[in-house]
């Protein structure tokens, strides 16, 4: 059995992407190219949201990718505990974060010479460049890390606005890479999810 048949017969026996990774002994980004269009059900998405302790429906929509346990708060987040972040604030430490992780990929990073542009930087990755709009997230009703879908005018994004949508968690120190096609029916919110995590695979043109 081929590699990717393998791990469709893994997903539909409800193994996440991570699971499916180790026992293949594959790259977790070559397991989502495989399972594509296979997500996880509506009934095994209910019963991973009570194994993590998360009461009730989905905070988007059933076809989001499957929630998970992220990462535990960092000992900086627990150090700031009780300050008041402005959103200048919370905007500046976002983009430090997505820079950071951007310089470590080896690529040219370019910022917008005016305020107020939809796309925060363009980042060149391995010879491809790619819009990236950068947003701070905030912690929803369960305690899950949301990124609004909206511009600071609260007004819809358009597909032409950016090619990616990269949110920076401040509790776990977490950055989640999401593409148009995982948000375009979900026009609010995105919920933190295995799929997205650190997932800069994507910006090579890969996924």
């Amino acid at each position: 059995m081929s590699g990717s048949k393998e791990a469709l017969a893994l997903r539909e026996q409800g193994a996440s992407l991570s699971e499916i990774a180790a026992t293949l002994g594959v790259a977790k980004s070559t397991v989502s190219v495989w399972v594509r269009g296979n997500p996880l059900s509506p009934e095994e998405l209910k019963r991973r949201l009570r194994v993590n302790g998360v009461k009730g429906k989905l905070v988007s929509s059933a076809s989001l990718p499957q929630p998970w346990a992220p990462p535990q708060a960092t000992r900086k987040y627990r150090e700031l505990a009780g300050k008041d972040l402005s959103s200048l604030s919370k905007g500046r430490i976002a983009e430090a974060a997505i820079l950071f992780r951007l310089a470590l990929l080896g690529g040219d990073v370019l910022k917008p010479v005016f305020d107020g542009s939809k796309v925060d930087l363009v980042a060149v990755v391995e010879g491809h460049s790619v819009r990236v709009q950068v947003k701070f997230m905030h912690r929803g009703r369960y305690g899950q890390p949301l990124l609004p879908v909206k511009t600071s005018r609260r007004k819809p994004y358009r597909r032409t606005d950016f090619d990616f949508l990269v949110g920076y968690d401040l509790e776990t120190d977490s950055a989640y890479v999401f593409s148009w096609g995982d948000f375009e029916n979900n026009r609010a919110v995105v919920a933190a999810c295995e799929e997205a995590h650190e997932a800069w695979w994507k910006l090579s043109g890969t996924q």
